[in-house]
């Protein structure tokens, strides 16, 4: 299944209305249970894979457990994240099509979970990535 130029747009559409300098607080909350969880596995030095990223928001706080590769479908707001967040390596693309090396990430990857059939494509691309890896995954309802 291939990304449409059209979904793209939505999520830059939306990551630009609802990500840009904000956050709501249902968001606040993912963040700091995310955060509290990756800290009670006690990880430090980690490769760090984040999925569905948006503008960076969680990206930045994730530097401090390693090094983040963040990915997002947006074009524009994968560039908005560089430029605040010169430090993480963001990547704009299709997590099923993106070119990620098997076994680049060891220790944790995030993301936003789609529901439906693409949940499972989803999982099978996060575990190929992995070297024996722990996985903390969030749900996201747009």
């Amino acid at each position: 299944m291939e990304t449409t130029i059209d979904e793209v747009q939505v999520w830059d559409n939306w990551n630009s209305k609802h990500r840009q300098g904000r956050l709501d607080e249902p968001s606040k909350r993912r963040m700091r249970e995310i955060l509290a969880s990756v800290a009670d596995l006690k990880i430090q030095g980690a490769k760090i894979l984040e999925v569905g990223c948006g503008t960076g928001w969680l990206s930045s706080k994730l530097c401090e457990f390693g090094k983040v590769t963040a990915v997002d479908l947006g074009m524009e707001i994968i560039e908005t994240a560089k430029v605040r967040y010169p430090e993480i390596d963001f990547r704009s693309g299709d997590i099923h099509t993106l070119d990620l090396p098997l076994n680049s990430s060891r220790d944790c990857h995030l993301g936003n979970l789609l529901s439906g059939s693409r949940s499972a494509r989803f999982c099978a691309k996060v575990v190929s990535t992995s070297q024996a890896g722990r996985i903390i995954a969030s749900h996201h309802s747009k």
